[in-house]
């Protein structure tokens, strides 16, 4: 299961690869946000995933998977069924599990990486071991999540047995996770966000993890934009989904109806530490300069608007909650944020409404 990271790994080196083209050789704002969308579809890992059944699964490397599937049967693993990833396009998962052993397997089709298997068990201490027939991601793991690999050829008759055997043997004296084939779907879900709120608490893929993955594919060490860059997209990715997580979470616990959130929905502003203080810095800078009662036909937006940010800079230095709190205090009553209020679990974050916009 934890080996479906590959796609992250892909991704930094799809972005190395725009690097040796010229493509991103000036970090521009606006140009970083418009290749995001297609550097995280094809490698930042979406931070939550379903899991759809697919009753017709049609497999690019089918003879490898029906061999591979035939192996792990022999070993005493059953068929669950076949799914698609909703937000990976293009990987498919097929779900077998052993009563036995009460050990489960995804045997995953990507068409970059190709055809490999996660054989797993979850235990109620909160951990879980993994063993995989893929080579090493680079990709660091949690300490509660053991990963093992066997050097084996997927499909070749054996494979599956050596799989099983190392994967009972890891589990030795733990007490698994028991659940039922039919709730494969929702579970495998959970424990890929737990993996996911991990990596996202680290602040997502690190400069470690991105030396690794170039070192081992390209031969080189990455450059320090290259470095800068895909962990600023990564940033941003988190951003935006606790952004999401947190709206949602708030919008179902508060009173507003549906007409009075319909009138505020485009001036709510969520505020976290998984932020850049510079956004929020930038945000509340233009907002002191739209508030300036000094404005004339020279007043200089550019400069006033620096301006501002320096006056803010130091309200940032530590919590953004409590900074973004602060800073209302340069701005005019009227033009200051309301708090609507607050979340603290799973993210911890205040909920904010932008006052309505003068004419």
């Amino acid at each position: 299961m934890k080996t479906v990271l590959l796609v992250a790994a892909s991704g930094v080196l799809g972005v190395l690869g725009l690097f040796s083209f010229g493509l991103l050789k000036k970090k521009v704002g606006a140009f970083v946000e418009s290749i995001s969308s297609v550097v995280v579809a094809s490698g930042i890992p979406p931070f939550r995933i379903q899991l759809d059944p697919n009753l017709a699964a049609e497999w690019r490397d089918e003879a490898l998977v029906n061999a591979a599937t035939e192996d792990f049967e022999s070993a005493g693993y059953a068929k669950i069924g076949d799914f698609d990833i909703r937000e990976m396009k293009g990987v498919r998962l097929r779900a077998m599990w052993n009563q036995k052993d009460g050990t489960w397997l995804a045997l995953y089709e990507d068409p970059g990486s190709g055809v490999w298997v996660d054989a797993f068990q979850e235990f109620v201490d909160g951990t879980s071991v993994t063993i995989s027939t893929v080579s090493r991601t680079a990709m660091d793991r949690p300490m509660h999540s053991k990963l093992f690999h066997v050097d084996s050829p997927l499909g070749e008759s054996g494979t599956a047995q050596k799989v099983h055997d190392r994967l009972v043997h890891e589990s030795i004296g733990l007490e698994p996770t028991r659940f039922e084939p039919e709730e494969f779907a929702g579970v495998y879900a959970k424990i890929y966000a737990e993996e996911m709120d991990w990596r996202i608490a680290r602040g997502g893929i690190t400069r470690g993890e991105i030396e690794a993955i170039a070192l081992r594919s390209e031969g080189e060490p990455p450059s320090e934009s290259q470095i800068q860059l895909i962990r600023e997209m990564w940033r941003g990715q988190i951003a935006r989904f606790i952004d999401d997580e947190v709206r949602n979470k708030w919008l179902a616990e508060c009173d507003l109806s549906a007409l009075e959130w319909d009138q505020i929905q485009h001036r709510i502003r969520v505020v976290h530490e998984f932020h850049e203080a510079e956004d929020l810095i930038d945000l509340l800078a233009w907002a002191m300069v739209e508030a300036d009662p000094d404005k004339d036909a020279d007043y200089d937006e550019q400069a006033a608007c620096e301006g501002s940010r320096e006056t803010l800079r130091p309200c940032f230095e530590t919590s953004n909650r409590q900074a973004f709190l602060r800073a209302q205090i340069f701005l005019p009553e009227k033009h200051q944020y309301e708090k609507l209020g607050s979340t603290e679990d799973p993210w911890p974050a205040d909920v904010w409404v932008a006052p309505e916009p003068t004419e």
